[in-house]
């Protein structure tokens, strides 16, 4: 029988120690992986040595796992619904759109555990506070001034982190990179069983070694920007860093992502959500701060013309009255008389057309989450799903996030803006000049 020492397959050490007949763990990176033989009598353990023939392999485990459904399509479709009205940005006749049959869609991911060896090098900046004497020309003194200064020194060395990476191996998602950030949530929160146990049928994706490439290299990149957290110091500039990434632990886990497709108005938009935990996720859907924007600036116009006119008006006169104060007969006081009211008019103009346009968006908001209530109840109804209880309905109307998502539509256009501050400078400055 031909043998050979057994190396471990993440970190090449040949110091392990055999947990059972057919698992061993490498006592250098802490890796356990399992030894597969075909025939008992050719494998033996040699002090703290696996001796093998060329016809076994090692690896480390490699876990087939699901993500436990705790919603069913039709609880994700209600879901789907109320979190249409919670979100402010949603027009308030969504309702009418064509909404689709929920689907599922097994989706697959490679998760990796490892210990990343960080090796850094950085400056970090410690500051300090330096009082000094400056002296003022002005007032043909010294005075105390009071800065702050930030020490730089060289700072480098090792340390360790447990990070978790993840690849995608399956999946309809267009945005991978985001469908990864929402999968972290099943990781955390989600019941996972071994794949055989589970209700899901398609098989998982055998992943390869660009899956595990780009996983480690998410496990390294946490463990960087881990580092860079903890860096001493009040800055830190520099920095750059190698990491070594020991892997302990792979896993592929598979699970259920429910999507609900709806079109409005010509424009498709998606609602997905992972079935292992209550939660869904808005990918596309369509937004109303146009149809706010015009509903306000409909309502407002006369008062934007009338705004306009007031201001250009004293310009007009700051530019006149500049003209008359050459004249040795029109005094100071003339041109303040004239010109001070109308910049005070102008000013409590200006404050009542911010009032009025907050409180037009505050109105239309509130105007529109009640529509949406009710059109989510009659959905609701129609479609045959649980009704709204009475916390829920409360919570809807309590939100009213629309109005929290169109407060860039409350302030005044940059039109208004401009001849507000150019009408009050200018007046100001030409009642004194």
């Amino acid at each position: 029988m031909e043998v050979k020492a057994i190396h471990c397959p993440n970190c090449g050490s040949n110091d392990v120690v055999m947990d059972s007949e057919t698992s061993a763990r490498c006592k250098n990176c802490n890796s356990k992986f399992s030894i597969e033989k075909n025939e008992p009598d050719k494998t033996v353990v040699v002090s703290n040595t696996i001796v093998v023939d060329d016809s076994c392999k090692s690896r480390v485990s490699l876990l087939n796992l699901a993500a436990k459904d705790v919603t069913d399509e039709t609880q994700f479709l209600r879901r789907s619904l109320i979190e249409l009205s919670i979100n402010g940005n949603v027009p308030s006749d969504i309702y009418e759109a064509d909404f689709e049959p929920v689907k599922t869609e097994t989706d697959c991911f490679l998760v990796i555990k490892a210990n990343v060896d960080v090796s850094y090098n950085a400056s970090v900046g410690y500051d300090r506070k330096v009082t000094e004497q400056v002296y003022d020309r002005a007032a043909k003194k010294y005075k105390t001034e009071t800065k702050t200064v930030t020490d730089w020194t060289p700072y480098s060395g090792r340390a360790t982190y447990d990070k978790t990476g993840e690849a995608v191996l399956r999946t309809s998602a267009e945005d991978e990179l985001q469908h990864i950030f929402d999968f972290k949530a099943v990781e955390e929160g989600a019941q996972l069983v071994p794949f055989e146990e589970s209700s899901l049928t398609q098989q998982p994706e055998t992943p390869t070694s660009d899956d595990y490439a780009y996983a480690k290299n998410e496990a390294a990149i946490g463990a960087k920007e881990a580092c860079k957290r903890d860096m001493p110091g009040d800055h830190v500039r520099d920095f750059s860093a190698s990491t070594v990434c020991n892997v302990y632990e792979t896993a592929v886990i598979s699970a259920n992502d429910r999507i609900l497709n709806f079109n409005y108005k010509g424009e498709t938009s998606q609602i997905r959500g992972f079935a292992g935990i209550d939660k869904v996720r808005q990918i596309s859907v369509p937004s109303d701060n146009k149809n706010v924007w015009t509903h306000v600036k409909s309502k407002q116009k006369p008062f934007e013309i009338a705004a306009m006119a007031l201001y250009a008006f004293t310009i007009f006169l700051s530019f006149l009255m500049l003209i008359l104060g050459s004249w040795p007969f029109v005094p100071m006081g003339t041109k303040v008389g004239v010109l001070l009211p109308f910049t005070l008019i102008g000013i409590a103009y200006f404050v009542f057309f911010v009032l009025y346009r907050r409180k037009l968006v505050k109105d239309y908001s509130a105007a529109m989450q009640k529509a949406k209530i009710e059109a989510l109840e009659k959905i609701l109804c129609d479609k045959k799903l649980e009704p709204l209880s009475f916390e829920e309905k409360n919570d809807l109307v309590a939100t009213n996030s629309t109005e929290r998502s169109v407060k860039s539509v409350s302030a005044p256009n940059k039109a208004i803006f401009v001849l507000f501050g150019l009408a009050t400078l200018i007046s100001l400055i030409f009642m004194f000049f």
